[in-house]
């Protein structure tokens, strides 16, 4: 039996250690084939083996066909899960995708994270307008000398904002 694209996906969450299932997947013979398991390698449907038309056969075009549920316990379907599964471990292909599933979710958090402070910095950028300002003015009401390195400070972080720059955006 020459299997093709072997390989193993992770569903779920493992940041929340919420449905996390593998599935085990090959192309074989113009379809896609796939087993559900647990995280112990287990089948979770032991009965199923799924198979599905290729990837990007457009819906009832060509080549289309619903999925099929295919007996784990008949000699195709242990004799496919079984080669499936021995390249997996042989290739270490569960830990793979345990690692790409943290890496994917760490992306996602630093681009989360990365999102918010954008956020917060957008939200803050009025207030510290206004608080620069108010800054600017109580300068002038203590009669700070113009060229004093708080009043230049204070009035040219002002005219950055009145711009809509940030000083590391000043230079450019």
């Amino acid at each position: 039996m020459k299997l093709e694209n072997i390989h193993v996906l992770l569903h779920g969450s493992v940041r929340w250690k919420q449905g996390l299932q593998y599935t085990l997947n090959c192309d074989f013979e113009g379809a896609r084939y796939h087993v559900w398991l647990d995280l112990e390698h287990k089948p979770v449907h032991p009965f199923f083996l799924f198979k599905n038309p290729p990837l990007g056969t457009p819906y009832e075009g060509p080549g289309y066909f619903a999925t099929r549920l295919l007996s784990l316990d008949a000699v195709f379907g242990k004799k496919m899960v079984a080669t499936m599964m021995a390249f997996a471990r042989k290739n270490n292909l569960f830990s793979k995708a345990l690692e790409a599933k943290i890496q994917e979710e760490a992306a996602e958090d630093a681009f989360n994270a990365e999102h918010a402070r954008i956020h917060r910095i957008k939200e803050a950028g009025i207030e510290l307008y206004e608080a620069c300002k108010a800054l600017c003015a109580e300068f002038r009401a203590y009669d700070l000398p113009y060229g004093s390195k708080a009043y230049t400070a204070a009035t040219h972080a002002l005219n950055l904002a009145e711009q809509g720059k940030t000083p590391e955006k000043a230079n450019v």
